[in-house]
């Protein structure tokens, strides 16, 4: 009868869309239960994103989001490699998820282990194909505790957060030609006429961790006095913040100063730099190599251990 369902189109739901909820339902379990992140899934007009995945760090939801296309069942880990699996994909899709404003990670289900892997889609990852692109999802990238460094990573080099509103109102720094032009071309923020006091108070405070630090630790544990001029200079560009507690001033980087400390540890080496400043420089681009290895940033890399299991841990 036209116009009618017929009985089998009602009730007809097959293994592959039974697998497919499976996966999601168990990526959904994962993100919440292993990286204590939020899930939230698209169920409408999906065109290749299947879910939005956002980070959680301090009991709070940060704004960083995440892309995530689902790919669940046995027929996705076909093409076994030493260290992994490949996906192959068309070239439409390829083009969608580089061009996608939030960066996307490619999720392989197996459903019958209930394990998950992932892989981040990006251009220094694929490989073209005479029919399309591949690339290999590691098996050592499983979707758990383990992913919570280098998925943060991911969202700190897409998007930097900024101070919650209220802090902002409360600490406007004035608009000064430096200020301003650190702001036009962010996000390269890494000044190179910047004077070596100020980066080596920068890249002092890096060392520390994410936690404040007094001037009286930073001059009596590492021999660093920053003048007032200096403190200002990097108060306007942004990058610390500085502020009284009881008797002393308190410094921290701000999340603008870790970019700029990640930028500065990626530098190439000057011809100019010689004996002890030479060797600080081949550590730093050392140092810098591992991160981008590991997928980890400055903070991941100098942050204490309860730092790290406040932004990747169990949280109330």
């Amino acid at each position: 009868m036209s116009g009618v369902l017929e009985h089998t189109e009602l009730v007809h739901f097959d293994q592959r869309q039974l697998t497919a909820r499976l996966g999601v339902a168990l990526v959904d379990q994962f993100v919440h239960e292993h990286l204590q992140w939020i899930f939230r899934e698209q169920p409408v007009s999906d065109v290749g994103i299947d879910a939005i995945i956002e980070q959680r760090a301090g009991g709070r939801a940060t704004g960083r989001l995440i892309g995530a296309q689902i790919k669940s069942g046995s027929s996705w880990f076909r093409e076994r490699t030493p260290d992994g699996w490949v996906y192959r994909g068309i070239s439409d899709h390829l083009d969608y998820w580089l061009g996608y404003e939030l960066p996307v990670l490619l999720v392989l289900v197996d459903v019958d282990n209930k394990v998950a892997y992932w892989g981040h889609i990006e251009a220094g990852q694929v490989n073209l194909t005479s029919d399309g692109w591949k690339i290999v999802i590691l098996d050592r990238q499983r979707l758990d505790a383990t992913a919570c460094g280098p998925l943060s990573a991911i969202c700190a080099r897409t998007r930097q957060p900024t101070r919650p509103i209220a802090s902002t109102l409360q600490h406007q720094p004035q608009v000064t030609t430096a200020s301003a032009a650190a702001r036009s071309t962010s996000p390269g923020l890494r000044n190179p006429l910047l004077p070596a006091a100020q980066r080596m108070a920068l890249l002092t405070l890096m060392s520390i961790g994410k936690r404040p630090a007094s001037s009286r630790e930073l001059q009596d544990r590492y021999g660093l006095a920053i003048l007032k001029r200096d403190r200002d200079a990097l108060t306007d560009l942004g990058l610390i913040d500085v502020r009284k507690s009881g008797p002393r001033l308190v410094l921290e980087l701000t999340d603008r100063g870790w970019e700029w400390c990640a930028q500065e540890l990626g530098a190439p080496q000057e011809p100019r730099l010689k004996n002890a400043n030479a060797a600080l420089s081949a550590v730093s681009i050392g140092i810098d190599r591992y991160m981008r290895r590991n997928m980890l940033t400055p903070a991941d890399l100098f942050a204490d251990d309860d730092r790290r299991r406040d932004e990747c841990g169990p949280q109330d």
